[in-house]
């Protein structure tokens, strides 16, 4: 079962998922899923994962990553005669500020996963981390939608993240020690 997500949003205890599924006539169907029920710790660190990639998109790469916390992602797909189907995003994060009330909203520009020609400039397309850290954070809303969810079952060792998401938060988390070492 094929699956796209249009949104990704986990904010004040809810969580949002819009996402299109390929259906047997080989359509896409619409499916928006809110819950008030927490998503298992995996999925808000996968989103997370984004505030690095995220200061880097927005060339504020002197910001301290923790000083951010991701509320959403916007994802879009176009469809290419030269690259096939195309991933697009817009990251969104807040950042309390010390002299104000209120946060500051940080919105990425919209930017593609690669071009959408063959020519087309890679520079103004997501890095290779953010494109791992919005695979690791879908992979997360997927589980979400198939029902884990932090302690659904006390006994259960469903929750805990399995041994492809450890090699990759691993990978990701080491990649970052290393931008930010650099």
């Amino acid at each position: 079962m094929e699956r796209r997500f249009k949104k990704i949003k986990y904010k004040a205890g809810k969580v949002i998922l819009a996402y299109e599924q390929l259906n047997k006539a080989g359509e896409w169907d619409t499916y928006t899923m809110e819950s008030t029920e927490a998503p298992i710790p995996a999925f808000d660190l996968a989103l997370q994962g984004l505030r690095r990639p995220l200061l880097d998109e927005v060339e504020l790469s002197e910001v301290e990553p923790s000083e951010l916390t991701i509320g959403s992602v916007s994802l879009s797909w176009t469809e290419t005669e030269d690259q096939g189907t195309v991933m697009g995003a817009v990251i969104s994060a807040v950042r309390v500020l010390k002299k104000s009330n209120s946060p500051m909203v940080i919105n990425s520009p919209f930017k593609p996963e690669q071009p959408y020609t063959e020519d087309g400039d890679t520079d103004v397309c997501l890095s290779d981390d953010t494109v791992e850290a919005i695979e690791l954070l879908r992979i997360e809303a997927i589980k979400y939608i198939d029902g884990e969810r932090a302690q659904t079952d006390l006994f259960s060792q469903k929750n805990e993240p399995d041994e492809e998401w450890d090699e990759n938060i691993n990978n990701f988390i080491n990649k970052m020690v290393e931008v930010v070492e650099a």
